[in-house]
């Protein structure tokens, strides 16, 4: 059976869907119309002749992978990675914390978080803390898998220059480079505004049980209907974003590990982390 040979682990709120995008493109890369599989995190009780069947049709693609951006905060997804995909490379992608803070607060809103919670209540969530820990998360990998099998990019770096930052990952696929997608430069999963509250957390637990139904690939056609998105969302004006400060020990907390970090990855954090 094919075995996916690259997964991108993380993060959300960091340019996931955009690279969903770009890979699903490229003729050379296989990607399944499912985003987020989950299957070495969530869904690991399928089995892996489940996970496999998302892949069959990849033909004689190059690469061939798969984007769940909550593997890297799994303690269990590193070793169960190892025993079913050895070759594996592997893709995380970083983002400034408080930025990402605010876009996942945002977008949140839109699926299941209550109006009424603000964003220094949200930030304070255990849940969302941990989501933060990138020295340890990513160590879990580096320990299993080694750096030369883990390719660390930053959200800032395709703000700057979308072309190059979607050329390095080509490049550490392995495959041709010179590719441009043809939507290269549109916005994608820009942070929106739910139309109807009720409708759109009724979509998004619809969505969480059709998962759970194994009927991810089904999860993955309806998300890019663009009508099912324009009926449940409307775009969000940049003014709309939350611009409450985060209190300092919240801020201190997201940014303790920045030495650390560079040390693991062997390269600088953006000059704009330390803004």
């Amino acid at each position: 059976m094919i075995r996916p040979n690259f997964l991108y682990i993380g993060i959300a709120r960091a340019g996931s869907t955009w690279l969903f995008d770009m890979l699903r493109q490229h003729p050379e890369i296989f990607v399944p119309p499912a985003k987020d599989i989950y299957f070495f995190d969530q869904y690991y009780e399928k089995g892996l002749d489940w996970y496999l069947s998302h892949f069959q049709q990849a033909g004689n693609a190059h690469a061939v992978g798969e984007l769940s951006h909550d593997y890297y905060v799994s303690s269990d997804a590193p070793l169960r990675i190892q025993a079913a995909l050895p070759e594996v490379k592997l893709i995380c992608c970083l983002r400034e914390p408080v930025s990402r803070m605010v876009s996942g607060y945002a977008y949140n809103k839109t699926t299941h978080l209550s109006n009424d919670v603000s964003l220094a209540a949200y930030a304070a969530r255990e849940e969302i803390m941990i989501q933060f820990d990138y020295y340890n998360h990513l160590k879990r990998y580096v320990e299993v898998f080694g750096r030369e099998r883990l390719l660390v990019i930053f959200y800032e770096d395709l703000q700057r220059d979308a072309e190059q930052f979607i050329r390095t990952i080509y490049q550490f696929l392995g495959v041709d480079d010179t590719f441009i997608p043809p939507t290269l430069n549109k916005r994608i999963n820009p942070a929106r505004n739910a139309r109807e509250g009720s409708l759109a957390l009724f979509a998004y637990r619809i969505a969480l049980v059709m998962r759970r139904l194994g009927m991810a690939n089904l999860v993955g056609r309806v998300k890019q209907s663009a009508l099912l998105n324009r009926i449940l969302y409307k775009p969000m004006d940049r003014s709309e974003l939350p611009s409450e400060p985060l209190p300092e020990d919240i801020l201190q907390a997201l940014r303790k590990d920045y030495g650390r970090l560079e040390t693991l990855i062997g390269r600088p954090l953006p000059e704009s982390w330390y803004a």
